[in-house]
């Protein structure tokens, strides 16, 4: 799972690197590959991984509502089965 969680980032990366283009250092005039820090100053969002991780917390307390909106609103309708009916084998004296 970590590996999943690297190479997500590292994938995240290699795609804003390429939208945002290399760097020309001003020193030589050559140009190079952004780095780690720029690319995150230039995006300023949160990553991908924080991303779908607020997302995840989001769906849980979604269900997590869902279900208690469920129990608490429960209306029985119709009339109750017998017990004879729920019992299996019926009644034993």
């Amino acid at each position: 799972m970590v590996n999943n969680k690297g190479n997500l980032l590292r994938f995240e990366r290699k795609i804003l690197r390429r939208m945002h283009g290399p760097i020309r250092n001003p020193d030589n005039g050559e140009y190079e590959c952004r780095k780690k820090t720029d690319i995150e100053r230039l995006f300023n969002k949160p990553n991908i991984q924080s991303f779908l991780i607020s997302k995840r917390l989001e769906w849980a307390g979604r269900a997590k509502q869902d279900l208690i909106n469920k129990v608490l609103t429960n209306n029985p309708s119709g009339r109750r089965d017998r017990v004879d009916d729920r019992v299996s084998g019926g009644w034993t004296v």
